[in-house]
């Protein structure tokens, strides 16, 4: 079966929904299915992601170069771009797949965007969500009536986390899957080990935006303590003067950094994801409209004790021993379940 896949796979400061993506592609390969994934870059989000950094011109290169590094990463697996989503996409597949991440947030900056629920008026092939997520934001209540009819017309439906299953429930009445993010479906290291990414200890912060002053000193004592180098996905003005250092990575060497290094404090899903999928002591500080999220991963992992809610609780948190064992045991349950609903969709 040819397979393509929609996702918010590029165009943004997240190596994470590159990683998602190429994984999801990897593991319907795994199942003897030939998968494509379709550079479809909304311009609205693109051109907002810019405008936001427009007089940040620090923030602004990091962002050029985050794309540039993600279409790198994705080149070989992408079909032919197209600037707009049409029939002529859609005609060449035999299922279409949407997900993961947010590919159901509705916002005003992305609008409500068919494309993302596999809206077509043609013979339409097989319609599957896999690990969808969405919002609950103002324009999405506002736009249910067109939404409701959107997710009913879906062959299978699986989502990211409990939240977005009780809305599919509810505009839908059908119960949909629970499965994992893709980059956890794997158990094998993300790239071909590159080796260790410096030849000194370090903790990686990998944090999407800038983080406050008290997090910073916490950050900068407990790394001081334990001898460790400062590592930052991107330059952040809490840890000036530590010494810190953020070089610019492609995705490959960014999954490195997760891989080697000795502690990782994040305040992101997918950071939080590389961590469990490395074993590594973490620390998670997210922000408290998305933290929710994270938080219903860690614990369906019973990892509920590495997110932390002020800097005060970050030395604990480091200190205290993970329990992958546990951990292991629940992700490879899910995995199963996960790969049996793709199995069972793509059937």
């Amino acid at each position: 079966m040819k397979v393509g896949i929609i996702t918010f796979h590029r165009g943004n400061a997240n190596y994470g929904s590159a990683l998602q993506a190429l994984c999801l592609k990897q593991a319907i390969e795994q199942l003897g299915h030939e998968a494509y994934i379709i550079d479809y870059v909304p311009l609205r989000s693109y051109v907002h992601s810019i405008l936001k950094r427009l007089f940040q011109p620090s923030q602004l290169y990091h962002f050029w170069q985050c794309c540039r590094a993600q279409k790198k990463f994705l080149k070989p697996h992408l079909t032919p771009a197209f600037s707009f989503y049409n029939q002529r996409v859609l005609s060449h597949y035999d299922a279409l797949v949407t997900g993961s991440d947010e590919v159901w947030k509705i916002n005003i900056v992305r609008g409500l965007n068919p494309a993302y629920f596999l809206a077509t008026t043609s013979p339409a092939p097989r319609k599957i969500s896999y690990a969808a997520s969405y919002c609950n934001t103002p324009v999405f209540e506002s736009r249910l009536k067109e939404i409701r009819p959107l997710l009913a017309q879906l062959d299978h439906v699986s989502v990211r986390e409990e939240s977005t299953a009780a809305m599919v429930e509810n505009q839908t009445g059908k119960k949909p899957a629970i499965v994992l993010d893709p980059s956890l479906l794997h158990e094998k290291p993300y790239s071909e080990t590159r080796g260790t990414p410096l030849d000194t200890p370090y903790l990686y912060a990998y944090i999407e935006e800038q983080i406050s002053i008290a997090y910073g000193q916490e950050l900068i004592a407990y790394a001081s303590q334990r001898g460790l180098k400062i590592v930052s996905y991107n330059r952040q003005r809490a840890l000036e003067g530590s010494g810190y250092i953020y070089p610019h990575c492609c995705v490959e060497e960014w999954t490195e950094y997760f891989r080697h290094a000795s502690a990782v404090f994040t305040t992101t899903y997918h950071g939080v994801c590389l961590s469990v999928h490395y074993q590594r002591s973490f620390v998670y500080a997210g922000n408290a409209l998305k933290a929710y999220k994270t938080d219903y991963l860690l614990q369906m992992l019973g990892l509920n004790d590495r997110s932390i809610s002020a800097p005060s609780q970050m030395k604990t948190v480091f200190e205290t021993c993970v329990s992958w064992e546990t951990a292991q045991a629940k992700l490879a349950q899910m995995r199963q379940y996960s790969m049996d609903f793709l199995n069972h969709a793509l059937a």
